[in-house]
């Protein structure tokens, strides 16, 4: 209930902030006044019920809560936007939700999202204290896909608080799926600029979050933010790539705080090609880019099963391993499973990048393992990195991996540890390190790049640090998989809305 005035106090600041409650078929009155009035889910989806400005009664327009109630069973699709300052925020009440069926010829949500947002802006979807969208009938048998949430060619949008599941399970066990990769995500994005989604839990689908950039012969997409997420049972945690639209351009992405769970063998399958990744972003040709990409303070970790690629997977043009220019990689937990990543815990193939502070854990390595495969050089164009702080235990194969195409690579690698580092309790999960541990004030000083541990602890400004993602701390230290909010532009409260990006 706190939860719930905080939005509306939020609401009645907004300019011309008036409220519609929306429900599956409409209720009481009709007049769409309060949660016994609603309007039904045909009002929302009318282009005629909205206003680009001064919304008044039922209208939908810039400063409008649109309330859900109950159970809606049909997709929603935004018809109008928001503005600066006073956005549409479309609020799941408490116990609402959207859920239907998909299958083959039958069903009532389509092929495309269960919330469609198209060429809109300054809009917010807030989940509030329990939002739901439980999509069923979509998986290995039916071969149908419905993307949870569809951005397409959208600015300022927020998507917060919201749990989101069932976008296509996957049999695995080798069956063929061909909805495979994106294939039905939790999120998906195209062609959008100011987007965040943050403290969303996503699971059971191609991607939990997908995003395609756009075409870079204007300015191309720009500041996204994906954080503090939690993802699971998806083929690729958080991806993003230019699927072979030319000429693709992506500005400023942040990727941080986000705890991402391995599918295990749910997408595996006999040649490889679903390409399991944590988080995985990529650029196609030349002149594909992607620059200001930071990921950071995130977890990933559990099942591996066989056909894994990567806990995060970064991938540049395959013929010169260009195009994704000092991409920042830093406080990351990495763990994995005794089945192993094929290409590495981190695996970089693209120019300029820096590779700082992770840990990167085998929790068993009776089989073929890499810690951080840096693979660049392609046709011979010249390329740089760095890799530095970094913990790699119990890689049974090699701690660094260097394929440098036709040997053009110029590496840096300095202060990294792979003997055993000193953990508070590896077999509990717990990376953290202790007073004696090696890692501790063993190496370089990086607080001009980042000054604060993955639990948002801050580090020396000055001496020596700590190696790897956790800052040793004199006090009790944050519980392994918490990661703290400190210093963050994204909300902390669920219920709490932000005008942060918009």
């Amino acid at each position: 209930m706190l939860k719930l005035l905080a939005i509306l106090a939020f609401v009645a600041l907004s300019a011309h902030a008036n409220t519609v409650y929306i429900s599956q078929s409409g209720s009481g009155t009709d007049s769409g006044a309060d949660a016994s009035d609603c309007k039904p889910v045909t009002w929302f989806n009318t282009s005629g019920n909205w206003v680009g400005s001064a919304p008044t009664g039922a209208q939908i327009g810039p400063g409008t809560t649109v309330t859900l109630e109950g159970t809606i069973t049909t997709a929603l699709t935004a018809q109008g936007s928001g503005s600066s300052g006073s956005p549409v925020i479309i609020l799941f009440d408490t116990g609402a939700k959207i859920q239907g069926n998909y299958t083959t010829g039958t069903g009532n949500l389509p092929a495309a999202g269960a919330i469609n947002l198209p060429s809109v802006s300054y809009i917010t979807i807030n989940g509030g204290t329990n939002g739901l969208i439980n999509i069923t009938g979509c998986n290995t048998a039916s071969q149908q896909t419905c993307d949870g949430i569809l951005i397409t060619s959208c600015n300022n949008i927020l998507v917060e608080y919201l749990t989101i599941t069932g976008m296509y399970v996957a049999a695995g066990g080798g069956t063929n799926d061909a909805m495979s990769d994106n294939g039905g995500s939790g999120v998906t994005i195209s062609f959008c600029s100011n987007l965040t989604v943050d403290h969303c839990t996503i699971s059971q689908g191609g991607a939990g979050i997908y995003v395609l950039y756009g075409p870079g012969s204007g300015s191309g997409d720009s500041n996204q933010t994906y954080s503090n997420n939690t993802i699971s049972a998806a083929n690729w945690g958080i991806a993003g790539g230019g699927d072979g639209v030319t000429n693709t351009k992506l500005t400023n992405c942040l990727v941080f705080g986000n705890d991402i769970t391995m599918p295990g063998a749910q997408w595996d399958e006999p040649d490889d090609n679903n390409h399991h990744d944590g988080i995985y972003f990529y650029c196609d040709n030349d002149p594909d880019s992607i620059s200001g990409l930071k990921i950071y303070n995130n977890i990933v970790g559990g099942d591996f099963a066989s056909d894994t690629t990567a806990d995060i997977f970064i991938s540049a043009h395959q013929s010169d391993s260009h195009g994704i220019e000092g991409s920042l990689i830093y406080n990351n937990l990495c763990t994995c499973d005794d089945l192993g990543a094929g290409d590495g815990l981190i695996y970089v193939s693209c120019d300029g990048f820096l590779v700082y502070n992770n840990t990167c854990v085998y929790t068993d390595n009776s089989n073929f393992s890499i810690g951080i495969n840096e693979n660049t050089g392609g046709l011979g164009a010249p390329t740089t990195g760095t890799i530095t702080n970094n913990i790699i235990y119990n890689a049974n194969n090699v701690s660094i991996y260097t394929n440098a195409g036709n040997g053009v690579t110029t590496l840096t690698q300095t202060d990294n540890l792979t003997t055993t580092p000193g953990f508070v309790n590896e077999s509990a999960g717990n990376y953290n390190i202790t007073s004696t541990a090696a890692a501790k004030g063993a190496g370089a000083n990086e607080y001009a790049t980042f000054t604060t541990d993955i639990t948002g602890y801050t580090r020396a400004s000055s001496g020596a640090w700590d190696i790897g993602a956790y800052a040793y701390q004199s006090s009790a230290p944050a519980a392994p998989g918490t990661l703290s909010t400190t210093g963050y532009s994204t909300p902390a409260t669920p219920g709490t809305l932000t005008t942060a990006h918009q």
